[in-house]
């Protein structure tokens, strides 16, 4: 090795022990590279490689592809008086949508990043009277309107955006824990029906010799697992700090991020 040269690949030698290449992890008994000298032609030695493996890296899109994962936004709009400026714009929220408002830009990119991948999302506030002079301040509504119902279209999350707007009523305190709160329950259950929907159909399956075929039947047979991404758009001013540091711990192997901007 203390010859200068380059390596060339010369030739590859698999054992009986090497696996299937197409598995996540597979091993190569047996990788041979011949050594060139600088003249590109005089063979100066060989590297003997043993016992390679190989690791495939799976990403959220390959999960994605093969319906294994679907991914859910969850969006989260501080509507309290927080908002509130001392300067021409009085308000960081603004229902002319001619003028700056860094709550739309914000959505606009969810709504570009998630649309076809997620036609759909959650939308969700906190901070303010769901409905003008009716309601009591909430720390977490549906921002859609409907108590019961919080999904939108991903492409449409601006437009929901200000009809919550017009309905709200901004006001005081501003409390995060009962909306990660509600991301956090939305994880446990993603989780429990993900496992249980596998656990059932690993009883229901069929006993094979061909170990790929039975790995692809397993694949094949379980459902895909939700994968939640609440984003938290907010002024930074939070007033239960304590609780919501606890509701965070709460995340910990769930299928859920949670980002605050």
């Amino acid at each position: 090795m203390a010859r200068k040269g380059m390596i060339e690949r010369k030739q590859l030698v698999y054992d009986e022990t090497a696996t299937d290449l197409d598995s996540p992890e597979s091993s190569i008994g047996h990788f041979k590279l011949a050594l060139i000298g600088k003249d590109r032609q005089s063979k100066i030695g060989m590297i003997d490689l043993r016992s390679i493996q190989c690791k495939r890296r799976t990403s959220f899109l390959n999960l994605i592809a093969d319906q294994m994962l679907e991914i859910v936004p969850i969006i989260g709009i501080d509507y309290s008086m927080s908002n509130l400026t001392f300067d021409e714009r009085k308000c960081i929220h603004t229902v002319n949508e001619d003028k700056p408002n860094e709550y739309r830009d914000l959505l606009s990119c969810v709504s570009k990043a998630y649309k076809l991948i997620s036609p759909t999302s959650l939308f969700y506030g906190f901070g303010a009277n769901s409905v003008t002079k009716v309601t009591e301040v909430s720390d977490c509504f549906v921002g859609t309107g409907d108590l019961l119902n919080p999904i939108v279209m991903t492409d449409h999350i601006e437009k929901e955006y200000y009809s919550c707007l017009k309905r709200v009523e901004l006001n005081l305190p501003v409390k995060f824990s009962r909306l990660i709160a509600k991301a956090v329950e939305y994880g446990q259950k993603s989780l429990e029906h993900f496992l249980d929907q596998n656990n059932e159909n690993v009883t229901k399956e069929e006993p094979s010799k061909d170990k790929k075929k039975k790995g692809k039947v397993a694949v094949e047979a379980g459902r895909a697992l939700t994968y939640f991404v609440q984003y938290v758009f907010c002024t930074g001013i939070i007033d239960d700090l304590d609780d919501s540091i606890a509701q965070l711990a709460q995340c910990i192997n769930l299928p859920l991020t949670i980002i605050i901007v």
